[in-house]
């Protein structure tokens, strides 16, 4: 009798290392440095990307970054941008202008930290709809982050358009996953608060959003009017980290059915099904009891 206990207890220890087993993936770090960049370094579109009518007499190129499973949307034209920018750019500081158009303003890809936190390049982020898709499920992880030079410039001095920070003011950008079954789950990061903001690269963990399909950004903020916040709604990002979660599901869907092992009920390893009870071990840690007649 104790012999079966003792084989049993082993069954369920040797059952959860496989499942483990099975399921382990390794994670996906989507690091910007794909893309090549133009002379002032950076790439926000261009006109290579799909044309459309936007309404206003002008054109909007609908353009992609990909890298792994991440699809990074972007909307281009001459005079504007919005989406998901990929910049090398070291410059701190904003030289405000006019008109935001990506020529004129480079300073609109710089960050604050003045470097990608790994790497060359890294991702600045300022969206009206676009997302991020992934063409298989990934589970999240998270990504770094930190503010843009625009934003931080506007949070030190304000401009035309926002006011200057005080101690009560705060930012946050609210990052919301779309499931694979259509739900929506949100984690929010804080860009500045209490008056501050962040100025280094800091992690955002993104564990909560579980297995997505897509990720949206937006902004809210204590400085806001009746089109929203009227602080720069910008984050710059790096490292976004992810596991392809339809792989693990796959690898253990393809061996379930496989037989590894048959032990009798004092324990015995059988090398071909015996009449009887016959304690079967399957490939994805399962264990079963078979009755061969």
């Amino acid at each position: 009798m104790m012999k079966r206990i003792f084989y049993a207890a082993s069954l369920v220890a040797l059952m959860g290392a496989t499942v483990a087993n099975a399921q382990e993936t390794t994670d996906v770090v989507v690091g910007f440095e794909n893309q090549a960049l133009n002379g002032q370094g950076f790439w926000c579109g261009d006109t290579n990307g799909t044309a459309k009518d936007n309404g206003y007499g002008g054109t909007t190129y609908a353009c992609v970054y990909e890298e792994g499973a991440a699809q990074f949307n972007t909307s281009y034209s001459v005079s504007y941008w919005s989406g998901f920018a990929v910049s090398s750019r070291t410059e701190t500081d904003f030289q405000q202008g006019a008109y935001l158009t990506p020529d004129d303003t480079p300073d609109q890809f710089n960050n604050i930290a003045g470097k990608a936190y790994d790497g060359s390049n890294f991702c600045v982020i300022t969206t009206y709809g676009e997302t991020v898709d992934f063409t298989a499920p990934a589970q999240l992880k998270g990504f770094w982050f930190v503010n843009s030079a625009y934003t931080a410039e506007v949070i030190k001095n304000g401009n035309a358009y926002a006011h200057k920070f005080e101690a009560t003011d705060w930012l946050t950008c609210t990052v919301t996953g779309t499931q694979t079954d259509g739900t929506t789950k949100t984690v929010d990061i804080k860009l500045a608060e209490n008056g501050d903001y962040v100025k280094e690269w800091q992690f955002a963990d993104l564990s909560a959003l579980g297995t997505v399909s897509s990720l949206s950004f937006s902004f809210s903020g204590s400085d806001s009017g009746d089109w929203g916040v009227n602080t720069p709604a910008y984050i710059c990002i790096d490292n976004l980290t992810y596991a392809p979660a339809a792989t693990a599901v796959s690898a253990a869907k393809v061996t379930a059915s496989a037989v590894v092992a048959r032990y009798d009920l004092n324990g015995r390893q059988l090398s071909a099904p015996q009449k009887g009870l016959n304690i079967v071990r399957m490939a994805d840690g399962t264990v079963r009891k078979v009755v061969v007649k």
